[in-house]
């Protein structure tokens, strides 16, 4: 198994949580709204680091490249 760099620190995020989710205080309350119902509509993303892998269960994996 190769080890997690632990230098430099990342440059981006590296993990989401629901609660990451942009709200009308980042943005408009449309697009905070647009986003809820899309990850609503999804089943919701997983994500469990860096490496996370395509999921199992198809839920969509949420990478930190992926957006």
């Amino acid at each position: 198994m190769q080890p997690f760099p632990l230098k430099p620190p990342p440059l981006a995020r590296m993990s989401y949580k629901p609660e990451d989710l942009v709200t009308a205080e980042d943005t408009t309350a449309e697009h905070a709204k647009a986003c809820q119902e899309l990850v609503a509509k999804s089943g919701g993303f997983y994500n469990a680091g860096p490496f996370t892998p395509c999921s199992p269960s198809g839920r969509p994996a949420l990478r930190p490249n992926d957006g």
